[in-house]
């Protein structure tokens, strides 16, 4: 494979034109038995294999330059909503630590 080409990580046809679909926590198993692996799709095989299960998705633009985005995939809408809650949660805040029980 070329590295100026780009291949669909389910089906292997070569993407053109540079129209595809990248995750960087892939939402399927590949034959790695590996979940959450970067990959990309072309748009046929987004269509048939990724777009069914992604009910409970969400992008994230990070940075104060939105120099980073990251699409995340949950298994249910409830930990989808625990997700949104703990990024306003911390919205704001450049440092974090975790308190002690006392």
């Amino acid at each position: 494979m070329s590295k100026d080409k780009q291949y669909c990580d389910d089906c292997a046809d070569e993407i053109a034109d540079n129209n595809f679909y990248g995750f960087t926590h892939s939402p399927v198993d590949f034959e790695s038995g590996w979940k959450g692996e970067s990959a990309i799709f072309c748009v046929e095989c987004y269509d048939t294999l990724i777009k069914p299960i992604m009910k409970n998705e969400v992008t994230i633009v990070w940075g104060t330059e939105r120099e980073e985005e990251t699409s995340y995939h949950f298994e249910t809408q409830e930990e989808l909503d625990a997700f949104l809650l703990g990024i306003a949660e911390c919205d704001g805040w450049w440092e974090y630590e975790i308190k002690e029980k006392s």
